[in-house]
């Protein structure tokens, strides 16, 4: 299995499945779809379907802002894989 997973100042760790999060979506995936997408400091461009941006909760679900802001990261250049 492949997923990705971050550990807040406090030491707890949260996982991109959210079963191993008691159920919680502790972070939101985004897949590019043609669009034009400006982020800071860079100039806009085509955000294609092999780019994603990953989205965290930094906090317990429960007890948060569900912002989903306390860490994103955009990913390029997705492909799958085979076994």
């Amino acid at each position: 299995k492949f997923g990705f997973y971050l550990q807040s100042d406090s030491g707890k760790t949260f996982y991109s499945q959210k079963s191993l999060n008691g159920g919680d979506n502790q972070m939101l995936a985004y897949q590019g779809t043609g669009d034009t997408v400006q982020l800071p400091g860079l100039s806009a461009c085509t955000w294609s379907s092999d780019e994603y941006i990953v989205a965290w909760e930094d906090l317990p679900l429960s007890n948060s802002d569900k912002d989903f802001n306390d860490l994103t990261i955009m990913i390029d250049s997705v492909e799958p894989v085979s076994d």
